[in-house]
């Protein structure tokens, strides 16, 4: 997958002090005039967008918080302009532009070549913020190595199976020792490098999240379930646009020994297209049981839908992704599913406070059945942030909480 970073070409993804920068766009940097040329056809559509409105390195205002508001309005401006979907780099390329760290002016001339993520208009600048950038600093070098080692690479989890050992009956203590437990074809080395276990956290913890739930919940106790056939609703696009969903339906089939089904219903406004999509699973384990599952992705608002799907066994709110648009239609949400007895909820967020304020919006009769905590199976990957004056790293689904209604 592509990425952008202003301090690496971006073509192929190597970093440098000595990039030249587009004449046009002046936000995309390459090694050569080579790779630029290789790179138009893909580029010539965002940097005629860029060049033809302001960027995020003609700001003019003060503190992160204006800081925000300008690269947010710079982006909707863009979207309007190019008139279809960003790509993920041409997302990145508003959200993390080449600006100083301190006063986020565009005229800089430094880069910290640890973690090629933050710039300087002077010395004096990067001495202000040498504390507070220490304490990301490792943590933004990792971002870029992963990016970097999964740009163009063969994912290691293409290469695994799915052989739980019956002995284990819940899921380990941690994200790392579920993949561990998992058989990959790689040696014991390739795990001792955080470069390459840390991704594979990412990659499951929405699996492994959605299992810790139903666990929770006692759905499923020593790996089996109460029902044969599992319904999961779930209300975010965060849920699905990094999920391979064939791993997902193969993670609950092996773990959930007597599960012979799972259906699966996106729904939200954010969903590109309405559509379904069915998974027959290839292993032997998953012909024996006669596995099927099914994922429908419905482009609605959640309240205004669920009554006319089958009730579900669990709902999924990861990462902050709740239906939020003004309280009537919270109260309606809620509404519709306090109709659903012992109806179980898992929530994700970046941070505490978000998560916390998300399991607010659930009073009585709504119970919190693990209160607000440290998720155990969260990701390991650190996510640049864009949000200004923010922590510069997040980690997807870090903090959980479930709540029912019982």
């Amino acid at each position: 997958m592509s990425f952008f970073y202003f301090s690496v070409c971006h073509v192929c993804k190597k970093e440098s002090t000595t990039l030249k920068k587009c004449s046009k766009c002046k936000l995309v940097h390459y090694c050569s005039q080579e790779h630029q040329r290789q790179d138009w056809r893909t580029h010539k559509d965002i940097c005629k967008v860029i060049s033809e409105t302001n960027t995020p390195l003609t700001f003019s205002g003060e503190g992160p918080i204006e800081f925000d508001k300008f690269k947010i309005m710079t982006g909707a401006l863009w979207h309007l302009r190019l008139g279809r979907r960003f790509s993920v780099s041409e997302l990145e390329m508003w959200m993390f532009p080449k600006v100083c760290g301190v006063c986020y002016k565009g005229s800089v001339n430094m880069v910290c070549t640890t973690c090629w993520s933050v710039a300087y208009c002077s010395d004096t600048h990067r001495i202000v913020h040498e504390k507070q950038h220490a304490e990301f600093c490792q943590k933004l070098k990792l971002c870029l190595e992963i990016h970097q080692k999964m740009f163009n690479q063969e994912p290691e989890w293409e290469r695994m199976r799915f052989d739980f050992s019956k002995s284990v009956v819940t899921l380990p203590g941690s994200i790392c020792d579920v993949v561990k437990i998992m058989e990959f074809k790689s040696d014991v080395d390739f795990w001792k490098k955080a470069v390459n276990l840390i991704p594979m956290t990412e990659f499951f913890c929405s699996a492994v999240n959605v299992v810790y739930a139903l666990e929770k919940s006692k759905f499923v106790e020593k790996r089996f379930a109460k029902k044969t056939q599992l319904v999961i609703h779930a209300t975010t696009t965060e849920f699905y646009k990094n999920m391979s969903w064939r791993v997902l339906m193969e993670f609950l089939s092996h773990w959930i020994l007597n599960l012979q089904g799972v259906r699966i219903y996106v729904i939200s406004p954010g969903v590109d297209k309405e559509e379904r999509l069915e998974f027959t699973l290839n292993c032997d384990a998953g012909r024996k049981k006669q596995f099927n599952s099914s994922v429908m992705f419905l482009q609605r608002k959640y309240h205004e839908f669920i009554s006319t799907i089958p009730r579900p066994d669990l709902v999924v709110m990861f990462n902050g992704s709740l239906p939020k648009v003004g309280t009537v239609e919270w109260s309606e949400t809620t509404s519709k599913l306090l109709a659903y007895k012992n109806a179980f909820i898992i929530l994700t967020s970046h941070t505490m406070e978000g998560l916390q304020s998300s399991v607010g919006k659930f009073p009585p009769p709504w119970v919190t059945y693990l209160k607000p905590q440290e998720n155990l199976y969260g990701s390991l990957r650190p996510v640049r942030n864009g949000k200004e004056g923010s922590d510069p790293v997040v980690y997807c689904n870090k903090f959980v909480s479930i709540i029912a209604k019982k």
